[in-house]
C-alpha cells in the first residue's frame, strides 16, 4: 500500500516534532547563554563572555550574535593580556596572528576583524574599543617602517629571557604557540565567511 504525504506515520510526525521541539529548546538556549555572555561583557569579564559565546555559538551555531560577542571579548582579551614592556598591546595577538604572518594574512584577518567589529553593525558593548585596536594594530602592521620597529621591539623583550635555561622547551613551545595563533586566527576569519 502507498502513503501519499498526507498519510504519514505518527512515527515519523512524532519525530519531527520532537526535532522542531529540540531545536527551539537549543536556540532558547543559545540565547540564554549569549545574555549571559553579554552581562559579563558589560561587566568587563571578557574571559567568561568569551566563553558563554562559545557555548552559546557550539548549541545554536547560526545564532545571530555570537560571532560578533566573541570577536569584542577575543580582541579585548588579547589587548589586556598581551602587552609589551612599554604597555602596548601585542598588535600581533588583537588580530589574532603568529608575528610571521605573510601580509596576506594580515589583511584578511583584519578585514575580518573590521567588519565584524564595525560599531555601525556590532551593537555589543566594547565593539568600538575593540575596533579601535583592530585598526591600531592595522596601522602598525601595515606600515614597513611601523612594522619593523614594532618587530625590533617585540624581539629586543625577548632577548632579555634567559634562552639558555629553555633551550630544552622552547622549541616545542614556540612551535605549539604559533600553531595556536594560527588556528585562531583562521577561526577568527573563518566566523566572518559564515552567511548572516
Amino acid at each position: 500500500m502507498k502513503r501519499g504525504l498526507d498519510n504519514r506515520s505518527p512515527l515519523v510526525t512524532k519525530g519531527k516534532e520532537t526535532m522542531e521541539h529540540h531545536t527551539t529548546t537549543s536556540r532558547a538556549e543559545a540565547e540564554r547563554l549569549l545574555g549571559i555572555a553579554e552581562k559579563l561583557l558589560r561587566n568587563k569579564d571578557f574571559s567568561g563572555c568569551r566563553d558563554f559565546a562559545i557555548l552559546a555559538q557550539e548549541t545554536e551555531p547560526l545564532l545571530e550574535g555570537c560571532d560578533q560577542i566573541l570577536a569584542v571579548a577575543e580582541v579585548l582579551l588579547a589587548a589586556e593580556n598581551k602587552r609589551l614592556a612599554n604597555n602596548q598591546p601585542d598588535w600581533y595577538s588583537v588580530l589574532q596572528v603568529p608575528q610571521r604572518t605573510e601580509e596576506a594574512e594580515l589583511v584578511r584577518s583584519s578585514t575580518a576583524a573590521r567588519l565584524l567589529l564595525h560599531p555601525d553593525k556590532n551593537k555589543f558593548p566594547f565593539s568600538d574599543s575593540a575596533f579601535r585596536l583592530v585598526a591600531d594594530s592595522w596601522a602598525v602592521l601595515s606600515d614597513p617602517a611601523k612594522k619593523s620597529a614594532y618587530d625590533n621591539e617585540v624581539v629586543a623583550r625577548f632577548t632579555k629571557v634567559d634562552l639558555v635555561a629553555m633551550k630544552t622547551t622552547a622549541p616545542a613551545a614556540i612551535e605549539s604557540a604559533e600553531e595556536a595563533a594560527a588556528a585562531r586566527g583562521r577561526k577568527f576569519a573563518s566566523q566572518i565567511a559564515r552567511p548572516p
